[in-house]
């Protein structure tokens, strides 16, 4: 809001600007009535401009920024149903376990996949079941030991 208050302010300078410019005895044609105009008209209709389209433009980048959030959170709670499932999971039991509808489910189970996350298997049936390696060796975590110790 503040940006638009700010705009509007250089909007009316530049205005007020424009009316002592036209009404002053200098000719705009002359260098120094071309650099009256600029300085005091269009370099404060410029920096209005500027404040509007900043304005906009993070929005559309907070916007994006919320999506991408989602994203992640959507698949972190994933991965926790994957622990909770042994390291398997269906598009059928993360609907029902995370309340998602089947293509947000199916679209992040398929981004995990991309990025090598879970591999995906096949029943017999042809369901899809989707293997978190990572997750299904979480129990060996307790017998780690150093890189190289014997």
């Amino acid at each position: 809001m503040s940006r638009f208050i700010g705009a509007g302010v250089l909007f009316s300078i530049a205005l007020f600007m424009l009316l002592g410019v036209t009404r002053s005895s200098v000719p705009l044609s002359t260098p120094a009535g071309m650099a009256a105009l600029l300085l005091t008209v269009v370099l404060p209709a410029g920096a209005g401009a500027a404040l509007v389209m900043g304005h906009f433009r993070s929005r559309g980048r907070l916007v994006g920024r919320k999506a991408q959030l989602r994203q992640q959170t959507l698949e972190a709670e994933i991965i926790g149903a994957a622990e909770r499932h042994g390291g398997k999971l269906t598009v059928v039991e993360v609907v029902r376990d995370l309340a998602v509808t089947p293509d947000d489910a199916e679209a992040a189970l398929n981004a995990l996949h991309t990025r090598d996350l879970a591999e995906i298997e096949m029943t017999e049936s042809g369901m899809l079941v989707y293997a978190f390696r990572d997750v299904q060796q979480l129990k060996d975590k307790a017998s780690a030991r150093g890189i190289f110790d014997a």
